[in-house]
Parts: C-alpha cells; structure tokens; sequence
C-alpha cells in the first residue's frame, strides 16, 4: 500500500498530537530488529511527510551500528544511503528515534568524530541510569497512553501496519510546523578557523578557536554583522608557561563577510581562511576565552554583554535558564518562538564526561515529538533534529538540564528592516508524473532573502509550513503527489 501527499501532510502534527503525555513505565529494552523497523519506518514518514530524504525517494539503510557506553549497549545508529543516519534508543521510554540527519552521514566508529561519539553515547548512557533509578515510579504508568509509548506503537509496527496506522492517524490534524535550519555554515574550531588565536608558548601549538566562539561566530555570520567591532578587552591567559595579556581593540577590525564561505578547506583562497579566522578569534577574546591546545573554554551566557557591547546588536539580548521552565515543551516552546522570529540561539549544555558545550539552534519542528535543529560547530558532524526525551523524571533533554542554558534575541541593532512586497511574477507548473515540481519568481529590489511557504489546508487558511528560506528565486521538490 502507498501513502497519499494529502495523508502525508496530515500525519506529522496527527504524531505530535496524539502523542501528548504524562509520563512512562518501562516497558522493556529495545532489540537490534525493533530499531531497525523503526529505522525503516521513520524513513518512510520523512519522505512521505516531506518529499525525500537527501533529495531521495528511496533512501535505504546501508548499515548498521552498536551505540555502547561503559560496556552498556544503549543505542542502534543505522546509516541511510545516499546520506544521513537515525539513532535508535534502546530504551522505549525514551523517543523511538532521538536523533536523525538528512544532511551528513554520521559513523560512531569513525575517529574523526570520536569526541562527539563519546557524547552521544554518554548522553544515552547518563538518560539509561535515570530511568533505572526511577523505575519504581515509572512502573504506575501506563506506558501505552504516553507520547513516547504512542511512538514506539506507531513507529515499531511491520511496515505494512505503519502504512495503515500512518493513515488512519492522517485524518485527524494538519502538517506540523517545520522551520529551518537557518544556519548555511558548518564551521569547526581547528585549522584553519584558529590561524589567529593565541599559540602555546613552546610553540607546539596554535590554540583552538572553542566551541563558545565558533557558535556566536557562525550566529554572526547569519547575520553579517557588523562591518566593525567597538570597544575593546584585554584580560590575562596562562599560554602555559606564564601570563600573558590578551588584548584587541575591535574597532581595528572589519569583517569581511563576503570571503566567509559556508565551510572551510585545504583548497580555500588565504582571504576565506584569514576572514573566518579573524572573526573567530575575535569573537574568542571578546568572550575572553581560556585557551588551550585541546579545548578552548568561556562562558556562552557572557553572550548577552558580548553580542551589544562590542559586536553591535540589540540589548535586548535574554539569557534564559533551563530551570524556569516546569515541563520539557516549554523550554522547547523558546526555541520555537526564536526559529519563527528568524533568530538562531546559542545553547549550553554537558554531556556526562566531557564538560559543557556551546551549540547553535536554528531550527524547530513539532511533528512526531517536539524537535530543535542543532549546529554543533564540528564541521557539520552531529548537526541534526534532536528530539525532547519527554519523560516524567526530570524531562531531560540532554545530559544534565540543570546545566541548560540559553542566550536568545540574538539581532543585530539598528532600524528594523523593510519588508518589500512580494514578487510580481511566481510561476508553479503542474507537479510531474513522478511527484517533482518547480517554483520561480523574479528578483525583488532590495531583498535580502526569500521565505516560501506552503499551506496544508486546502483554503490556504492555516498551519503554512515553511519550506525555503533563502537568497535564490526558485525552489525544487520531488515526490509530491496530488492533494
């Protein structure tokens, strides 16, 4: 049986909402054949609901992968060709999928990115012992009527049961919200983004950039703001043999934002790699940057004084605490009112056994369970939807959500920027035989970029999801069928 575009549309905000919860009992681990039909099915669900799947109608998992922790199994990461992977938890408490990317092929033996292997499996690891902990109080809960046990229901189900079920819940609510992700950079912390931070005093070195610096950094470069720094820090740093002072006058600086590409690499022209680089430390000492060979290490929430202060944006800047807020969607609700202002955030976290970590959210989706796009400032590695864990004891999200925190209302100051009319001219042939279609429109005077939004009600009345946000005047998609 094949789903239908109108069902598809349907179905995303049909999960979300079916799904709303109250808490979960343990209701068993999770083997390597239950992941891999979960897998399986989510793929369907992302190409149904949204077109393809790394611009595929027929992605298929290539591979396989244990997640363990401490000799602990505690995930199933499976590989998806052309591109991509889907983590598996091996707890049904928690989402039947806690982290998925269309857009880069994440390996946890690859040891390019051991350290946020590491992370991941630990995070899963630390979610593991909490749930063990609260059992006895986990265990008075109904797992089926919760949103996770929901999802595992759904998601588990053979693929011929998933098609039905996928209908059957279609009929009941719209397409959910999906915005983002707003960042185009995927920059990282090593060469060449740390030519101009500090070198360690022997020489043996040149200091990494910091994850503090490369989020704000890129968050920057959204904007391209500003054109020049003002004011100006010095503060003392151990080089590793003695003090020294740190100094920059940032009104010495002009940020040359055009020579600043989406990444960067050995082929790169001197003026990207000294362009990216300038930004990246001077956005390290204005945070006033510990730095050192392996880890560069500052406080993200300094953000709210660093942003006006010396980078000329808003004070209104708000840092927010993880704390205040009662439930796991409410603090995701924040991020969702970011993405749709069109503000990337900076976000604080831990994992259990490496320390804290800087991030940029620049994306929301509230289908299936409430979803951030996060930018890790590893190259692109772990970029990707991160799920709310939804569970009633603590409601992580992430390791250690005491330690969340937020840096928000991230803008550049200045008169608010016109919007100009929308294009004159939008031409929309008919969707082709295999479910692809094409929209242009001409240029507008003065834009600086374009949002192109489709409306899951038939009377184009509500629930518009946003499809492109961008700088181009067209936009493809393939597998779209009628309704």
């Amino acid at each position: 049986m094949t789903l239908t575009r109108k069902n598809a549309l349907r179905l995303a905000l049909v999960l979300w909402a079916v799904l709303c919860f109250a808490g979960l009992a343990r209701a068993g681990e999770v083997g390597r054949t239950t992941a891999h039909v979960v897998a399986r099915n989510w793929l369907t669900h992302c190409v149904e609901a949204r077109g393809s799947w790394a611009g595929s109608r027929t992605p298929t998992i290539s591979g396989e992968e244990i997640v363990e922790h401490e000799g602990r199994i505690v995930g199933y990461n499976f590989l998806v060709s052309p591109r991509g992977h889907i983590l598996v938890p091996v707890r049904d408490e928690l989402p039947a999928v806690k982290l998925y990317s269309d857009t880069s092929t994440l390996s946890i033996f690859d040891p390019a990115v051991r350290e946020q292997s590491e992370w991941i499996a630990g995070e899963l690891f630390k979610l593991d012992r909490v749930l063990d902990s609260n059992q006895v109080r986990l265990e008075r809960i109904d797992a089926a009527q919760t949103i996770n046990g929901r999802l595992w229901a759904v998601f588990a189900a053979d693929p011929e049961s998933f098609v039905e079920q996928y209908k059957e819940l279609s009929g009941t609510a719209a397409e959910s919200l999906s915005v983002g992700p707003l960042l185009s950079t995927t920059w990282a912390q090593g060469d060449p983004y740390n030519l101009q931070c500090p070198e360690w005093y022997n020489g043996s070195c040149r200091t990494i950039v910091g994850c503090v610096a490369t989020a704000a950094s890129q968050i920057m470069k959204f904007w391209n703001h500003p054109d020049t720094g003002s004011g100006s820090v010095s503060y003392g740093w151990y080089n590793g043999s003695t003090a020294v002072t740190l100094s920059r006058d940032f009104s010495q600086s002009t940020y040359d934002w055009a020579n600043m590409p989406n990444a960067l690499y050995g082929s790169s022209t001197a003026a990207q790699k000294n362009a990216v680089a300038r930004l990246c430390a001077d956005v390290g000492i204005a945070f006033q940057m510990y730095y050192g060979c392996s880890a560069s290490g500052a406080n993200t929430l300094y953000g709210a004084t660093v942003f006006p202060t010396y980078f000329g944006y808003k004070d209104t800047i708000q840092t927010v605490y993880r704390t205040s807020y009662a439930t796991s969607s409410a603090w995701m609700q924040v991020f969702k009112a970011e993405v749709q202002a069109g503000r990337p955030s900076q976000l604080r976290i831990r994992s259990p056994d490496a320390g804290g970590h800087s991030i940029v959210v620049d994306g929301y989706r509230d289908s299936q369970s409430e979803q951030i796009h996060l930018n890790m400032g590893w190259a692109g590695n772990y970029n990707g939807w991160y799920v709310s864990d939804n569970f009633t004891t603590g409601s992580y999200t992430w390791s250690d959500w005491d330690y969340q925190a937020a840096v928000i209302k991230i803008e550049p100051e200045g008169p608010p920027c016109p919007v100009p009319d929308a294009p004159g001219t939008l031409t929309c042939p008919d969707v082709d035989e295999d479910g692809s279609f094409t929209v242009s429109w001409a240029s507008v005077t003065d834009a600086t970029s374009y949002t192109l939004q489709r409306a899951t009600d038939v009377n184009f009345l509500q629930n518009n999801v946003t499809l492109y946000i961008g700088t181009s005047t067209g936009y493809s998609q393939t597998g779209l069928a009628d309704g």
